[in-house]
């Protein structure tokens, strides 16, 4: 940082995080921008934040944060203005900017240099620079060029061509006179100072007179801005620089630096186009009294804001929320132990004035609890547009390289979802969309031959359902080769060459290690690795993902996630077997049924099921798949015949067991240690009598089958 004075890290951390939220939202921004040729409310929608980075960077004394995002900054201005024309290498060289801006915040945040390589960095504000005069450098560059080669020209045209000489030289005449007119026009003022309000003509008169006392009376003059401006957003940041500079002369004083943050803080208001000026020269009042404007404004096509003020906001350390979300976990089993108690008082007390009070005071302590759980969960979630935001940039760069077409779709990024989720999502959502861009879409060439339309579609959807959201990547492009990827199982020895599969049995070979069917290693895919990984990840944090995909018409890839991964407060669906209760997630429970013996059919290999709405149903005894004895160590003990459909990712099995507890809410613990049969075990519940049961992962149970699977 190039100040001689330490900046309350804090602070640092805050400005970092509040810019990289900005930048966070522009890559889908640009995308729109370039789709929509130039809508001004989407540049405008840019500037802002690049602006307001600007600005505050330099209080920190960020001096390339300021640099790039000035330059930057005019790019985007004369994008506003109209004096400059939507194309793709404009919009790539501004998101190699936020790209860049980004990695600088990172930097800054782990207190490292902001720039690592300095002539790379120049390059950037040269190529940044050269697009606010055309691509080609500017059309006084240009004219220079064309002059230079009429003089090259004009050398070799020989005596007796006097004509062809004169007119050379009259060319050359007509470009001289453009290139000084065109360096005057960039030479003369342009700060509009006839439409700046008195205030900000005094504060910018004090600022050059570069007088240390100054500061009261530019202080003064800040203060009575917001007079002149009828934007609120427009006051909230006049109200911040204000406290910024509050801030600046009670610790450090009107310094140099204070001025710069000063000056730059006001040239950022006046490109705003919002002030409201005098209809004639006034007297500038004194700085502590606040002037009278009239109600002219400088802009008349200044969009309209919203007269309501900003929503205040507070940054919270997402530890501490974790922390007090686990609380809110343990208060559901003292509820829970409330219950047990008010059993055992109703059973040795005949007080019905005690019974119905304590019943009364558990009911409203179980209910402020869901409430209190609503709420901290609430605050937890955040719009799924964050995470979805990137990925048109995503499929808009991978287009660009392979030479395709391709539109996205985003369906449900209105949708709020946990914190954790979205951490969790980011890197099986960019695997997938690189999939689906980078050789699921076919070619152009490719797609009309085949009749489809040259561009491609890649649709990503979010939606609720019960307690898990689910997320899904589909594509039309070419579906999944599936005999690639046999091909490839084999060759990796995953399957044996003439083994007999189903298609979706060679589907789920993409989620073995190294099975890749892309044509070429690239940047975005085709090394072998990925798929395996994603799963794995997902099914860590208690999800699934299922594929399904069509030759000729695409593929769609589908991930399911419980609503929280963190402390995770769900409806249990409590059962017993041999002595020991178990829960089951409530919504992965289908029905409850009471199967006689002659009910259940063994088919071959001795392998039982029962037939359940015209469905075979596979059956698997909760006693076998956990090897559990009763109290009297009996193993094979018979059951009530009670049998639960479950749904698992493999599909829905019944699973038998001596009896069933209840429908009650709890909270899941990760239980380390614990080996099982199958790792059928995901976790365990207090419960409100003290004791632990077992949280049973159906999709590890269902892989228990000892039996052939039926369609």
């Amino acid at each position: 940082m190039n100040v001689d004075y330490d900046i309350d890290p804090a602070l640092v951390a805050e400005f970092v995080d509040e810019s990289l939220d900005f930048l966070s939202e522009m890559d889908g921004l640009f995308v729109q921008l370039e789709e929509s040729s130039g809508e001004i409310s989407i540049i405008e929608s840019i500037f802002r934040p690049i602006h307001s980075i600007k600005g505050n960077s330099s209080f920190f004394g960020y001096m390339q944060i300021k640099n790039l995002a000035h330059e930057m900054e005019t790019l985007l201005d004369l994008l506003r203005k109209e004096q400059l024309s939507i194309s793709a290498p404009l919009i790539d060289i501004l998101l190699e900017g936020v790209d860049n801006l980004k990695s600088i915040l990172l930097r800054c945040r782990a207190s490292e240099e902001e720039v690592l390589d300095e002539a790379a960095f120049e390059d950037l504000i040269t190529r940044v620079k050269a697009q606010a005069h055309g691509e080609g450098g500017g059309v006084d560059q240009m004219l220079a060029k064309i002059a230079e080669k009429l003089e090259e020209a004009k050398a070799t045209v020989s005596t007796d061509t006097e004509s062809t000489a004169a007119a050379i030289e009259a060319a050359l005449a007509i470009i001289n006179e453009s290139i000084n007119a065109a360096d005057a026009v960039e030479e003369a003022p342009s700060d509009g100072r006839d439409v700046w309000p008195a205030p900000v003509r005094e504060i910018m008169k004090l600022i050059s007179e570069s007088t240390s006392e100054a500061g009261d009376a530019v202080l003064g003059h800040l203060r009575s801005l917001t007079e002149f401006t009828e934007d609120a957003s427009l006051k909230s940041e006049i109200d911040e620089m204000v406290d910024i500079f509050v801030t600046f002369m009670d610790s450090v004083g009107y310094d140099d630096l204070l001025k710069d943050i000063t000056r730059e803080k006001i040239e950022e208001f006046n490109g705003l186009h919002l002030w409201i000026v005098e209809e004639e020269d006034e007297e500038v009042p004194e700085a502590n009294e606040a002037p009278e404007p009239s109600q002219k404004l400088v802009d008349s096509k200044a969009p309209e804001k919203a007269a309501t003020e900003p929503q205040k906001t507070m940054r919270v350390p997402e530890a501490s929320i974790d922390t007090f979300l686990a609380f809110v976990g343990e208060l559901l089993v003292v509820g829970d132990m409330f219950g047990h108690l008010h059993k055992r008082v109703e059973e040795s007390s005949n007080d019905w004035d005690l019974l119905t009070s304590f019943r009364v005071a558990n009911d409203t302590f179980a209910g402020l609890s869901d409430q209190l759980q609503a709420s901290i969960m609430s605050i937890r979630k955040v719009s799924m547009n964050i995470l979805l935001q990137k990925v048109p940039r995503l499929v808009r760069d991978i287009a660009a390289t392979a030479g395709k077409e391709i539109k996205v779709e985003i369906i449900g990024a209105e949708i709020d979802v946990d914190k954790s989720l979205m951490d969790l999502l980011d890197a099986p959502l960019t695997h997938m969309v690189r999939n689906a861009a980078d050789h699921g879409v076919e070619n152009p060439e490719d797609r009309l031959a085949k009749g489809k339309p040259a561009e491609g579609t890649i649709v990503i959807s979010v939606e609720e359902r019960e307690n898990n959201i689910h997320l899904t990547v589909k594509d039309d492009g070419a579906g999944l080769n599936l005999d690639a990827i046999k091909n490839k199982a084999v060759s990796l020895e995953l399957l044996s060459p003439g083994q007999e599969l189903t298609n979706d049995d060679i589907v789920n070979l993409i989620f073995s290690s190294g099975v890749s069917t892309a044509e070429a290693v690239t940047d975005v895919s085709g090394r072998g690795v990925g798929m395996d990984v994603v799963r794995r990840m997902i099914e860590e944090a208690g999800g699934s993902i299922s594929v399904k995909t069509e030759t000729g018409a695409g593929s769609s890839f589908n991930l399911a996630l419980p609503m929280s991964v963190t402390t995770q407060i769900m409806q249990g669906f409590l059962v017993e077997s041999g002595g020991q209760s178990f829960v089951l997630p409530m919504s992965k429970v289908h029905e409850t049924v009471v199967v006689n013996e002659d009910e259940i059919t063994t088919v071959p290999g001795e392998n039982r099921c029962i037939n359940r709405h015209d469905k075979i149903v596979p059956l698997i005894s909760l006693r076998n798949a956990l090897g559990i004895t009763d109290t009297n160590g009996n193993g094979a003990a018979q059951n009530k015949g009670i049998v639960i459909s479950v749904e698992s990712q493999d599909g829905i099995f019944g699973l038998q067991v001596d009896d069933v507890l209840g429908v009650q809410k709890v909270v899941l613990h990760e239980i380390n240690g614990l080996e099982t049969t199958y790792n059928a075990i995901s976790g365990g519940a207090l419960m409100g009598d003290g004791s632990v049961i077992l949280f049973l992962d159906v999709d590890q149970l269902s892989r228990a089958r000892e039996f052939v699977e039926y369609a």
